[in-house]
């Protein structure tokens, strides 16, 4: 180990605020080497591996030599864990964390309406002010920074930047890599001396797949642009601006009932117009070259990784990127603009079974394959199954709310009952007993259960049905995914193909939550077993198949214990 990483490593040590595990030494040295080199790394390690402590760690132990790292966090939940993680050391740090003025506003929607300044022209509305130039609240995560800050009455997304410059760690959300206004603002004040993505397969995500936003407009400007969004499935970014016209008639109009919502103090309403003209300037401006609509919202992707983005990825000297799922390392190549790439995969944590997958070979999702008695013979076979074991807490992850609904009719036309608990939850999670007390719970691939909910006792067998392709996918997938050859596929490919291995494995993650832990994963469709789905699982999942078989197979497996 070079001399400097060796100092690192003992700095590392000594804050470490728990006992230090081979794998985190590992991903330690791996982060130190890659900030010495000046080069980007990409590190696979299974969940409960320790990689936010040991990025909360790092970037600490590079603040004491001066440095100044950015984190990179998808959610307002891995900023927290990151926070937490930094107080736990023993010494203190200036870290402080970036968003947008929705997360950072002020207002509890009493006073005033939510990011009301969202609208350029009601900025003045607000009555919320800068801070102090003396006033910077370290160390606190999104939710703290709002509370303090409306607590004295200051404006809590202009404390956050103008903190930013006299911080030793800032946290920014990754969408400030792919905004071109978010962006430019940040790089002002950030180092470019070391850049930490956490989830860094998220990235990957948001650099095909744009935005998401609801189209559920309330501004009568807005309902004119929604019906002209539902008249096609598919519109171009310049198909749409040429056959809306005058967009800034359109942000006028919006801002104006802003206005009007503010005069008559109604400022729920106002939240809602606030968020509308976001919504809307994603639609107009955005960096996207398609937008698919659906019912009640519109998505824009884009044909390949954001050239942009690329370019912000290079201002930085060194990178680390992680991710449980990290996807296919050519899509990281790409977006690195070749630059050299080092790749360290932890080897899986499981010992002695403790995680085992199997693939079922006479199944699959795919559209033109399906047959209208799949849910009836899923939720017929699951019960047998179930019946053979009475203490086992069974999970089904599916491609569709529409795929999941219509199981669950087939569950309660056997005789189970939605739990009354789980209501509220009818349209993100179904959960179902029978009078034998087998609980079965109902979900979808990539969605809030798939990834950040914790089911009450854990879950000790996950079923995966199918292989949950983003729609719309190019032509010629399903052709290449019906051949068991390996295909060297095209960064589209790669990434469509990645994503949906990404949410089979988050899936079959919810069965292990601690170290202690056992469970089985199931993935039904034999799509799974084609060679370059294969290759874009991480190495420690691949770790845990154990084999594959007919679908009738099924009950035996869930029987094992």
């Amino acid at each position: 180990m070079h001399s400097e990483d060796n100092e690192l490593m003992s700095l590392a040590r000594k804050a470490f605020p728990y006992t230090m595990t081979e794998d985190q030494t590992r991903i330690l040295n791996v982060i130190f080497a890659t900030h010495r080199r000046r080069i980007c790394s990409l590190i696979e390690a299974a969940n409960g591996a320790g990689k936010t402590t040991c990025i909360a760690v790092a970037a600490a132990t590079l603040a004491t030599i001066g440095e100044r790292p950015t984190i990179a966090c998808s959610t307002h939940s891995q900023t927290s864990r990151v926070i937490e993680e930094l107080r736990r050391l023993q010494q203190k740090y200036k870290a402080v964390v970036l968003g947008s003025r929705d997360a950072l506003c002020s207002s509890d929607g009493l006073k005033s309406a939510k990011a009301i300044c969202a609208l350029p022209k009601l900025r003045f509305r607000c009555p919320y002010f800068p801070p102090a130039a003396d006033f910077h609240p370290w160390t606190m995560n999104i939710s703290e920074m709002v509370s303090v800050a409306a607590e004295k009455e200051i404006c809590a997304y202009e404390t956050c930047w103008n903190s930013a410059s006299q911080s030793d760690i800032v946290i920014v959300p990754q969408a400030y890599l792919l905004s071109e206004y978010s962006w430019k603002k940040a790089s002002r004040i950030i180092d470019s001396s070391m850049l930490m993505i956490d989830e860094c397969h998220n990235v990957l995500t948001r650099s095909f797949e744009v935005f998401d936003v609801g189209i559920e407009f309330i501004s009568e400007a807005g309902k004119e642009v929604s019906k002209l969004l539902r008249s096609r499935k598919k519109w171009t970014k310049k198909k749409l601006i040429s056959t809306v016209g005058s967009v800034a008639a359109i942000y006028d109009a919006v801002t104006a009932e802003a206005e009007v919502a503010a005069d008559c103090s109604k400022h729920a309403l106002g939240y809602r117009l606030s968020r509308e003209y976001i919504a809307l300037k994603a639609l107009f401006e955005g960096n996207y070259t398609t937008l698919i609509v659906g019912n009640n919202s519109a998505r824009g992707l884009r044909d390949g990784a954001s050239d942009s983005f690329g370019e912000r990825l290079s201002y930085f000297d060194s990178i680390v990127m992680m991710s449980a799922t990290p996807g296919a390392v050519k899509l990281y190549t790409s977006l690195l603009r070749e630059r050299p790439l080092y790749v360290e995969r932890i080897p899986s944590p499981y010992r002695d079974g403790q995680l085992r997958v199997y693939i079922v070979t006479d199944f699959t999702t795919k559209f033109t394959e399906r047959k209208p008695s799949d849910g009836a013979r899923l939720a017929s076979l699951v019960d047998m199954a179930l019946r053979g074991r009475s203490d086992a807490r069974l999970g089904i992850f599916f491609p569709s709310y529409a795929y999941m609904h219509e199981t669950a009719n087939c569950f309660t036309e056997i005789g189970y009952t939605l739990m009354p608990s789980n209501r509220v939850e009818l349209t993100s999670v179904v959960t179902l007993s029978d009078s034998g007390g087998h609980v079965v719970m109902l979900a979808v691939q990539g969605g809030r259960a798939g990834e950040g909910y914790e089911y009450p006792g854990g879950l000790d067998i996950v079923l995966v049905v199918g292989l949950a392709l983003p729609v719309p996918y190019p032509t010629g997938l399903e052709a290449m995914l019906a051949s068991s050859l390996a295909f060297e596929v095209s960064s589209v490919y790669a990434y469509h193909i990645s994503q949906a291995v990404q949410k089979a494995v988050q899936a079959v993650g919810r069965v292990i939550r601690g170290p202690r832990d056992k469970g089985i994963g199931v993935l039904m469709d034999r799509r799974f077993l084609n060679r370059t789905v294969l290759d874009s699982m991480p190495a420690w999942f691949r770790d845990c198949l154990k084999g594959s078989g007919s679908f009738g197979s099924l009950a035996q497996l869930i029987m094992e214990r």
